[in-house]
């Protein structure tokens, strides 16, 4: 039998949404992921004097058992090289059990729904993205009842690109466009130079050094009458310069393409946005 569950993460250590798409990782291994909130970026409570948290909730659906999702996420901790520490201190990654369906349990081990949720603003944030009409079991009110009680400010909420960190809302952000294609919908497709890698670099310099913060690479002309281009031909035209990109700048780099079979290879060669024309949808 399928179970639901919440849980939230939290980390202020180190690459913190590395540690946090760490443990979504792991945890796919033993639960399904069902929906993660956005992220958020908030202040230390009880112990201050450490580093800001990045936090997110996740939706799970299970058939672990209480005991065993809380076994389950504590080797997940340890996994990611949590060791004990200060209590409320600074750490690598935490993951606490928030919900499990609409259960009610009180063990020296394992307390749900998590006692010290209704005044957790890091907590209870992420949890208005998920399901602001999930009610808790024992106070018989809403998530959204709770944070109106809370009476705070929503967080920052952030977006992680590597080892970026971008806050909505502060400025407008400027995108570098680097078309690898000879037939580009605007006429400056780079495939048309002798040497695309290097006149792609070129260009990267140009983009950055005009306050671009951020590069997209596409190798696929959406242009009327376009070229059909196999994934291979279009994998050969972009990941050698987002390779090469990666070593070169020091923005974000953004991959411009509707095919997953293109967006696997290019995220590992170093982008960390996906822009898809398709909007996911192909």
């Amino acid at each position: 039998m399928s179970h639901s569950s919440f849980i939230a993460l939290g980390s202020n250590i180190g690459n913190r949404a590395g540690y946090l798409h760490a443990a979504l990782n792991e945890m796919s291994s033993y639960v399904t992921i069902v929906e993660t909130s956005h992220l958020y970026e908030t202040i230390p409570m009880l112990v201050t004097d450490q580093p800001l948290f990045l936090n997110a909730v996740c939706k799970v659906s299970t058939q672990l058992s209480p005991s065993e999702l809380l076994r389950a996420v504590k080797e997940t901790e340890a996994a990611l090289g949590r060791t004990p520490s200060i209590r409320y201190g600074p750490r690598v990654i935490d993951l606490d059990i928030l919900f499990y369906d609409d259960a009610v349990i009180d063990t020296p081990e394992l307390k749900i729904p998590h006692l010290l949720l209704p005044e957790r603003d890091f907590v209870l944030a992420p949890l208005l993205d998920l399901d602001r009409d999930l009610i808790h079991p024992l106070l018989e009110v809403t998530v959204q009842k709770l944070w109106q009680r809370l009476q705070k400010p929503l967080p920052p909420r952030v977006m992680s690109l590597g080892d970026s960190i971008w806050h909505w809302g502060q400025g407008t952000r400027l995108m570098g466009i680097l078309n690898v294609t000879p037939d580009s919908f605007s006429g400056d497709g780079l495939g048309k130079a002798i040497d695309p890698l290097a006149e792609a670099l070129v260009q990267a310099s140009r983009f950055t050094a005009a306050g671009a913060d951020v590069l997209d690479v596409g190798g696929y002309s959406t242009r009327p009458g376009h070229a059909f281009l196999s994934v291979e031909e279009e994998i050969d035209r972009i990941v050698p310069v987002i390779t090469a990109l990666r070593n070169a700048v020091d923005v974000p780099i953004s991959v411009d393409t509707f095919r997953v079979e293109v967006a696997e290879p290019a995220l590992d060669a170093g982008a960390v946005w996906l822009n898809d024309v398709s909007g996911l949808s192909k």
